[in-house]
Parts: C-alpha cells; structure tokens; sequence
C-alpha cells in the first residue's frame, strides 16, 4: 500500500513502516513529525538526519477493545480475591526487620506500652497479666505462661494477636496489629525473648504514698528523754543516735533571730528591729545567752514563748507572701514578657503575682487556691480574685511569631 502525498486529507494519507521507500520526498517533509493514528495501529515516524527515509520510531501496536480489558482485569481481581480468601495469613516477616535488629528495650516495650499495657499494666492487668515489664511477661496470666521463648508457634501471645476471631483477638478494641508490630513480637520470642533481668515492675497509681489513709505512727523512744521537746524532736533524735552522734549546741536568741528573718521573709533583721526583739527577751527571762548545756525549764520556757511570738510577728508580714510566693510563681513559670525572640510584654500580669501574694497572706487553702488558678470563671462564687486566678493559663514562654501552615 502506498501513500498518495498530493493528498492532504489528514487521516487517509498514511506511512506505513512496512514500505518506508514508497513515500515521496514531498510526503517524508509534510509528515516526518506526525503522529499517524489508524483503528487498530498507530506509529510515529521521523526524518533520519541527512537522509531521506523516514525512520519508525515506536513499533505498530494492535490496541485491545476497551470492554475486552476491563473483563480480563476483572477477572483477574476474581481470581486473586478468591486464592486470598482460601490461604491463611502468613508470618511475613517485613525486609525492614531484621532478627538481629529487635531489641527489647527499643522494639518491643514501646510496642507493648502503645498497644497493650493500657489493659495489661500497673492500673489494669485483665487476666492476671501485665505487659509494662519483661518479668511480668515472664510469670505470664492466671492460666499460664504466654510467651514461650524461642517457639512463638506455641506462644500464646502470638495466637492472641495474630487471630481474626473478634472475641479472642488482642488488642479487643482498635485496629489489630500491623506486620511490622507482629514482626517484631515473633523475632523478638524465636530469638529467646531476651530482655533486661533488672527491669521492675512500675508501681499502680494507686499504691502512691499520697493516696494510702493516715495512720498512727509510733513516736520512737530515745536514749536522751531530756534533749527533745515534742514528739518531732524525738524523731531527729533518733536518726541521731541511729548514727552515733549528738545534737549540735543550742542556738543563741541573737542566731534564732537571724535565721528566721531569713527563712520567713528573706531578709535579715534591720539593727533596730535585732534591738528590739533581744530587748523583748531581755524583759521576759533571763539569761539571755542559751548555755551550751541544756537549758532549765524557766530559761527554755521563756526562749521558746519569744521565739513564738517572733515566729508570728514574721508570718503576719506582707513580706512573708511575697518570699514564699516567688517558690510557686517560679513553678508556673510566671514572668512579665513572653520570653523568645519579641520578648513582648504580658499586660496586666502583675494582677496574678499580686494574687498568689495575697493567697499566701492571707492563707488561702491549697485545694482552693488551685481551683482558682484552674476555673476560677467558672466557679459559683466567682469573684474578681477567682477571675484574676486563671492568669494561670496565660503564663509561660508565648511565641508571638507569625507561623506558617
């Protein structure tokens, strides 16, 4: 067959690769960068640099009828579905997991903690089980071990998270887990399920000191019944002698006055005010100066009702709020700017220093004082200091920068 190039009617004039020397020169210069496409073929055809035969650069090619393909697929797809179906899952191990690349410590706690342990740990261990530590994997569940290491055939781990049967299926909730977690868990059980000997069981949330009930704790006895004054005193006593050694020398009134200044307000006592509180002692007992030994009743009697009323005087001030209010601003992390690169002000925030001052003053309860600081605006009694309160919130470093998304 033989293209007529004085015919320019598209697709009628055709090149056929088969008979290349049949077309003109005219033909080759018209249609040298053409696509020619047919009904069942198609070919693209170039001019060949100083020649003038056009040169087939992709192979005719029988293109299949559209209704055709999508049955061959979908029958194909069938086939797959159905040979899925009739073979049971099998342990893969991924190319991404190696035998020796599983470590306890780094693979499979995490794995357990993210997946398991919410169930299986120190709050809930259903079955007797806990997963938080490789000893308690080992002691395994109220009806027997479930990992048998080196075997993870016969572990009953392995049987738990790899069924699809809903009710015995491990996690119960959630979606199972993927390849790479069953991966892990199996090479971690057939290489020996080898994990640190020392690891301890984290304690439940509810064996915390600060939830178990008050009870009556026997005062200690003591060699020296003279030494202590209270029950407390009796304690330090104790640990005292437990070591072999003795009560320092009592403090003269002049290095109580000192110390408590600086414990309660931190300041030291203004030359006035040390005159003042010795003068005070001076009229009530004397000696002034504690003797090294241990003082007599009318003496220890008079230090310890001045150093009382001291102790008062210096809780009284305005100053013992802001000494001890600095601990907890220093805990929510309070500050007058924003901190970062604008270190922008935080307007109004003195309000909540003033707050905690006023709190620590005015001894405010602690479950309170936090109750505030939380929703002090949504409280019943909300008030203006409530509402200062949740400042809380605000506090911190706060970067103002414009950030992208």
């Amino acid at each position: 067959m033989t293209a007529n190039p004085s015919k320019r009617s598209g697709p009628s004039i055709r090149c056929w690769s088969a008979a290349p020397k049949s077309c003109s020169n005219k033909a080759n210069r018209s249609f040298s960068r053409r696509r020619f496409i047919s009904a069942t073929r198609y070919t693209e055809v170039a001019k060949r640099p100083h020649s003038s035969s056009p040169r087939p650069l992709l192979p005719s090619t029988a293109m299949p009828r559209p209704g055709l393909m999508f049955r061959v697929l979908a029958s194909i797809a069938g086939l797959t579905t159905i040979l899925a179906a009739e073979q049971p899952p099998s342990p893969v191990v991924p190319s991404d997991v190696a035998v020796e690349a599983v470590d306890y410590l780094r693979d499979v706690k995490p794995l357990l903690r993210s997946r398991c342990v919410s169930c299986h740990g120190p709050l809930n261990h259903e079955a007797g089980l806990r997963l938080d530590a490789a000893t308690a994997i080992r002691r395994g569940a109220d009806e027997g071990a479930v990992v048998v290491a080196g075997n993870p055939a016969a572990s009953r781990m392995m049987a738990r998270v790899r069924t699809h049967d809903p009710d015995q299926r491990m996690p119960p909730t959630g979606a199972a887990l993927n390849d790479r977690e069953l991966a892990i868990l199996e090479t971690w059980i057939r290489t020996g399920a080898v994990a640190p000997s020392g690891e301890k069981l984290a304690l439940s949330p509810r064996d915390h000191w600060a939830f178990q009930p008050l009870r009556a704790i026997d005062v200690p006895t003591v060699r020296d019944a003279d030494w202590p004054r209270n029950a407390i005193d009796r304690f330090a006593m104790a640990k005292l002698e437990s070591r072999s050694w003795s009560p320092s020398p009592a403090a003269s009134p002049r290095q109580l006055l000192r110390r408590v200044y600086l414990d309660l307000i931190g300041l030291p006592p203004t030359p006035q005010e040390q005159s003042q509180w010795l003068n005070d002692l001076a009229a009530s007992a004397e000696p002034l100066e504690m003797p090294a030994a241990l003082p007599d009743a009318v003496a220890v009697s008079a230090v310890d009702r001045w150093y009382e009323r001291l102790v008062r005087d210096l809780l009284a001030r305005p100053a013992h709020g802001e000494r001890y209010a600095r601990h907890w601003l220093d805990v929510v992390r309070y500050a007058d700017s924003n901190g970062y690169e604008r270190d922008a002000a935080k307007p109004e925030v003195w309000r909540y220093r003033d707050y905690v001052i006023r709190a620590f003053n005015e001894d405010v309860p602690f479950d309170r004082f936090v109750l505030e600081q939380i929703a002090g605006d949504e409280l019943e009694d909300a008030d203006g200091e409530s509402m200062v309160a949740t400042g809380f919130h605000r506090l911190g470093p706060w970067d103002d920068e414009p950030a992208d998304f």
